[in-house]
C-alpha cells in the first residue's frame, strides 16, 4: 500500500499530466485517423 505522503507526491506528479492528457489524446486521435486514411489510400494503389 502507498503511504499518504507517497500518494500526495503521485497526485502532484499526475496533475500536470492530467491537464496535458487531453491535448495528447486529441493528437493521438488525429494521428490514428491520418494513419487509417493513409492505409486506405495506399491500399488503392495511389
Amino acid at each position: 500500500m502507498l503511504k499518504s505522503s507517497n500518494l500526495i507526491t503521485v497526485a502532484c506528479c499526475l496533475l500536470p499530466v492530467a491537464s496535458f492528457h487531453k491535448s495528447v489524446f486529441d493528437l493521438v486521435q488525429d494521428l490514428s485517423i491520418i494513419s487509417i486514411y493513409w492505409r486506405s489510400l495506399t491500399k488503392k494503389g495511389i
